[in-house]
């Protein structure tokens, strides 16, 4: 039997079930407040690792700018590499330039010879007159090797004639 009123055992026990009560939410308070913080400071860690990694991926652009530079400059050189293989194994241009200076006729002066991929072929000269002009022009037109031979251009300056010819390599 219990000698204490009800009313007194309701407030003690109402008392005691309060400071639980106030104890279990401190509890779960820290807990949270605990949480809160570890995953505070990861997003902290987290955002100066993205600023460092970021900082990294700046300094490393040029870099990566200079190897693209790199490789397409790398992809240029192959490709005419691959051409330059390629022509080779068509003409010697060496036995080109030979009969060239063969059919060239003496007192022409050639300043410039070009051949381009496309087996386009320009010539400027210079000659002491329009007869050499002539037999240099004839003379390539029965070359095997050369078609479509032309006289582009043909102009006398200071005592000589300056001359252009162009056609196309035909092997």
């Amino acid at each position: 039997m219990n000698l204490i009123p009800l009313e007194y055992r309701s407030k003690i026990k109402y008392q005691k079930e309060k400071r639980r009560n106030i104890v279990i939410s401190l509890f779960i308070l820290a807990i949270m407040l605990g949480f809160t913080l570890y995953n505070y400071k990861s997003i902290l860690t987290y955002q100066e690792e993205m600023i460092v990694l970021n900082n990294r991926l700046d300094s490393l652009k040029p870099v990566m700018a200079e190897k693209r530079l790199l490789d397409e400059q790398r992809a240029k050189l192959k490709d005419k590499q691959e051409l330059i293989n390629r022509l080779s194994q068509d003409i010697s241009y060496h036995q080109l330039l030979i009969d060239l200076n063969r059919l060239i006729p003496e007192d022409v002066v050639l300043n410039n010879f070009i051949i381009n991929q496309n087996q386009h072929l320009q010539i400027n000269a210079e000659s002491i007159n329009n007869g050499k002009v002539i037999k240099t022009v004839n003379q390539m037109e029965e070359y095997p090797y050369f078609a479509e031979i032309s006289l582009k251009y043909s102009e006398v300056r200071e005592n000589k004639v300056v001359f252009g010819i162009e056609g196309r390599l035909d092997l």
